[in-house]
């Protein structure tokens, strides 16, 4: 019987129940995914609800075990306590004791093993009467086979109340790699019978890659789909329980038992839900992950300035550092960042859909190499976070202009006031007046779309023309394209997977200042005159928001430009634009921010397949090229 959806204390009055009942024989099995905090719940939560109805409980960790005497050692470990309260005790063990021996050293118990069975199964039933909880049994190196068998005999011969923890998914793939020449062999053997009993002409003759193909999957048929775990099963676990983590829970518990101090713990705590949005945004949880964020913020946050840290949680830098430093742990968990530059460089706050501008200064650098080193600069992270600080209430203030354009209250105005201030917005977007802020429309966009969606008061018409409006008056502003943030579904919860919304935010993020393509041109027209290859491949790193911001990178600079420029370079200058250009591409989602690249890098691979190249090394740098450009356009299809 399998239980889904039990939250904490569903599964905790399970485990009573089971626990009570003399009858109630077999095991319980709680399955769940690695890191979902399976064994956080069974230390933190079960063990102390046991131990506080009086239950003796023993936990033991099967991680490494490689015997049955193993486990034998662990149990007899975790009774010496109670041993000594004077209760029946084989005579051998008090030997062992009063030499001084410290079992925990690994002493050798070889020739003790068949006396302590006898000893530990016959001695008085009252102090074995313990609830038993084994973990990592997929980490186990004993045979499956081998440890149910013994967890079967105390449950079932010794009435022993048994609690197992696992991931079933990962069961018998610890041992399947063991002796895996003679399982191939073996498989090989019955290949081959099977071959010859239906070859009856050369027409099923197979090739070297599908003959070892086939015998793999023969000998996953054979040695990993394990029948005979599915039948101990059966007798064995009375009750299989699907562990599913409670993340508001897990992580509330480890900020509280944190240690941090009391501002600290205060900034972490009003946090809490923050870091669980960021992980949800992510569709990730992992309770060790969440484990690691909280200690490393509560590093970070005791190296800032006391006298600051106010004005800090009043202008979002706080905030920005939960959100960047939880989702750049989450990132490196994922194995989706690996490089430190690489973290720098790409800005990894874009799945956040966060609404400050995607610019290198909202990443805070000391964080960064603290995450990938342990080690920080304190006076580095308080410069840094100064300027942060200013950057931030910049941004602020720059969104305050017209925010009175809004309502907060609409909630609490009449259908009228409602209609007539959206009329004023509209009215003002199309005659482009110059105090709108453009960022402050953009986030609200979702308003307006619930205005329309939700509440029925403006038609769908009034909404296209409000955004063909904000689209136009982006177009009107090149000088300050910098500061256009841009915008995704995950931002507005309840309309994520509405197919119309997603549109139309599409639509509001394709339009772009004209004068961007002309701007770029000016600024690199001296390197492209100059042939500075270098100079090119650095302003292409340099101006990393401009790309992320207009869901566009190669569409802004003259391919054939490019083309000549790679022809007359050296090898060192091939490289270093080539791996400039790539980098720009270099993460998970590129497909939603360069989709529309895909004709412009299509005609660099063009090019470069037509570029004339002597040098061997020139060239084999270019064939590197070119196929990193295959990649992206994979990622892009």
């Amino acid at each position: 019987m399998c239980n889904n959806n039990l939250n904490d204390e569903n599964i905790i009055d399970i485990i009573n129940d089971y626990v009570e009942e003399e009858c109630v024989g077999g095991a319980i099995l709680i399955d769940g995914e690695w890191g979902t905090g399976k064994t956080y719940f069974i230390e933190n939560k079960v063990i102390k609800e046991l131990q506080d109805k009086g239950q003796k409980v023993i936990y033991i960790s099967l991680y490494g075990m490689t015997s049955i005497l193993d486990i034998e050692k662990e149990l007899l470990i975790n009774t010496i306590p109670l041993l000594k309260t004077g209760k029946k005790v084989p005579k051998f063990i008090w030997e062992l004791l009063s030499c001084g021996i410290n079992l925990k050293t690994g002493i050798n118990l070889d020739d003790y093993a068949q006396k302590f069975e006898e000893a530990f199964l016959n001695s008085n039933h009252e102090y074995t009467k313990y609830v038993i909880i084994f973990d990592d049994l997929e980490r186990c190196n004993i045979p499956i086979n081998s440890v149910l068998g013994y967890i079967n005999k105390l449950v079932e011969h010794e009435k022993q109340k048994v609690i197992i923890i696992a991931n079933e998914k990962e069961l018998n793939k610890n041992n399947f790699n063991e002796n895996k020449e003679l399982k191939n062999i073996n498989a090989y053997e019955i290949f081959k019978d099977t071959r010859e009993v239906n070859e009856d002409d050369n027409k099923n003759k197979l090739d070297k890659k599908e003959v070892l193909d086939k015998l793999d999957r023969l000998v996953k048929d054979i040695y990993f789909n394990n029948d005979y775990y599915d039948e101990v099963k059966e007798k064995l676990i009375y009750q299989t329980i699907k562990y599913s983590p409670n993340k508001d829970e897990i992580i509330k518990n480890m900020i509280s038992s944190s240690k941090a101090d009391g501002e600290i713990l205060n900034i972490l705590e009003s946090n809490k839900e923050l870091i669980i949005k960021i992980f949800d945004l992510n569709q990730y949880f992992n309770a060790r992950t969440a484990r690691h964020v909280i200690i490393k913020l509560k590093s970070i946050l005791s190296k800032i300035d006391n006298n600051k840290l106010e004005m800090y949680k009043e202008n979002e830098v706080i905030e920005n550092i939960i959100k960047s430093t939880t989702q750049l742990i989450i990132e490196m968990k994922k194995s989706n960042i690996n490089h430190l530059d690489k973290a720098i460089n790409e800005i990894i706050l874009i799945k956040l859909g966060t609404k400050y501008s995607l610019k290198n200064a909202y990443i805070v650098k000391s964080i960064i190499i603290f995450l990938s080193t342990s080690f920080i600069d304190i006076s580095s992270l308080n410069k840094e976070l100064n300027s942060l600080s200013k950057e931030l209430r910049k941004l602020n203030e720059d969104l305050n202009k017209g925010k009175n354009l809004i309502p907060t209250n609409y909630i609490l105005m009449s259908e009228n006031d409602v209609k007539n201030n959206f009329k004023e917005i509209k009215s003002k977007v199309e005659n482009k007046d110059e105090n709108i802020n453009i960022n402050e429309l953009k986030v609200n966009i979702d308003y307006f779309y619930m205005l329309y969606k939700d509440i029925n008061i403006i038609t769908k018409e009034e909404l296209n023309e409000l955004v063909i409006g904000i689209g136009e008056l982006i177009e009107s502003r090149p000088d300050n394209f910098n500061d256009i943030i841009l915008i995704n579904s995950n931002c507005y919860p309840g309309y994520e997977n509405d197919q119309e919304h997603i549109e139309m935010l599409k639509k509001l993020n394709s339009y772009e200042p004209r004068g961007l393509k002309q701007i770029i041109e000016e600024e690199t027209k001296e390197i492209f005159d100059e042939n500075k290859v270098l100079d090119l491949a650095r302003y292409i790193s340099d101006k990393n928001d401009y790309f992320f911001n207009y869901k566009g990178f190669l569409k802004y600079f003259d391919i054939n430009k490019i083309i000549i420029m790679l022809e007359e370079s050296n090898n060192l200058e091939k490289r270093k634009l080539a791996e400039a250009i790539f980098s720009r591409y270099s993460f998970s989602n590129v497909k939603d921010y360069f989709e529309g690249d895909k004709e412009y890098i299509e005609d660099l691979i063009s090019g470069l397949n037509s570029l004339k190249c002597d040098d061997k090394i020139g060239k084999f740098n270019i064939k590197i090229f070119i196929n990193w450009l295959k990649s992206v356009l994979e990622h892009l299809n």
